[in-house]
């Protein structure tokens, strides 16, 4: 006879999120009438799944995070964050409490994402653990997004605690600054070398960028500009050098070159090999604020 569903549910909670970083690439996957199926957005705190096109909210007994062999290669940068730990005693007389993590930052992407929704794993040092799930929405590219949550999780006042955020657009889970950055280059290694496997020639391509900074000295003036950068780029995909080749402004130049010696490519195979090669690389800028 099988185990309750939340039984197994929380079995595979404790597989998953053993006391150990995770460090893998996730999905976040919810009970939907005894199955586990796809979270691809929420509404409020409740988990929603893709029907006919349509986001369609469910409501579930128990969530988990499951491995997968890619992050959506996109960047999100968090900051301001903020965590305050709110007590109050339980009517039980069981010596435990209530506990609301007061919870916020602010999110910004360079490009516009939908279907956004923040995960937060929490963790006691006793082995307790929650999933918390809170929708975001649409995140406007260039546009900082304040975020704020009462996080529910029981514990005692005397535990230490530790959270990791996870962020996702659409079910696929985004790069974001509060992944450590050696975690992020191992990831875009291992993507770099799905990409290249089996491959007998191809040109080089962008895999993950960033916009640039709009030059501080340019702004105000409402200006458009463009810089092309000559980028010396490394079998591993890194960017090896990166020079101005030509600029509607040396700020524009500056700009593109800091940029892009931050971005990722797939490198070009000649051979069957990845090989170092050089390319020239067009960056635009809007107007300026």
């Amino acid at each position: 006879m099988k185990p309750p569903l939340f039984l197994r549910l929380a079995a595979l909670t404790l597989l998953l999120l053993a006391a150990r970083p995770l460090k893998a690439q996730h999905v976040l996957m919810a009970d939907h009438g005894g199955k586990l199926v796809l979270v691809q957005g929420a509404e409020g705190t409740d988990p929603c799944m893709m029907q006919d096109g349509k986001l369609q909210v469910f409501r579930t007994r128990g969530m988990v995070l499951g491995e997968v062999p890619e992050y959506l290669p996109i960047f999100v940068n968090i900051d301001d964050v903020h965590a305050q730990v709110r007590y109050e005693m339980t009517s039980s007389g069981s010596g435990m409490f209530n506990v609301n993590l007061a919870f916020g930052a602010a999110l910004k992407s360079d490009f516009r994402l939908k279907n956004v929704f923040l995960v937060l794993i929490i963790e006691t040092e006793l082995g307790k653990k929650s999933i918390f799930l809170s929708d975001v929405g649409t995140l406007e590219p260039g546009k900082r997004f304040p975020f704020s949550a009462l996080v529910p999780f029981n514990m005692t006042p005397t535990e230490s605690w530790h959270y990791r955020l996870h962020l996702f657009s659409g079910g696929a889970e985004l790069f974001q600054s509060m992944i450590p950055a050696m975690e992020q280059n191992h990831a875009l290694d291992r993507m770099v070398s799905v990409r290249v496997k089996g491959v007998e020639a191809a040109p080089p391509s962008v895999l993950f960028a960033t916009a640039p900074a709009y030059p501080e000295e340019l702004k105000g003036r409402n200006l458009k500009g463009s810089a092309v950068v000559s980028v010396l780029i490394g079998a591993t995909g890194d960017v090896n050098d990166a020079t101005v080749k030509s600029a509607t402004d040396p700020a524009f130049g500056r700009e593109a070159v800091r940029a892009v010696k931050m971005w990722r490519f797939v490198p070009k195979v000649a051979g069957g090999m990845p090989v170092e090669s050089r390319a020239s690389v067009p960056v635009a800028f809007g107007p300026g604020a």
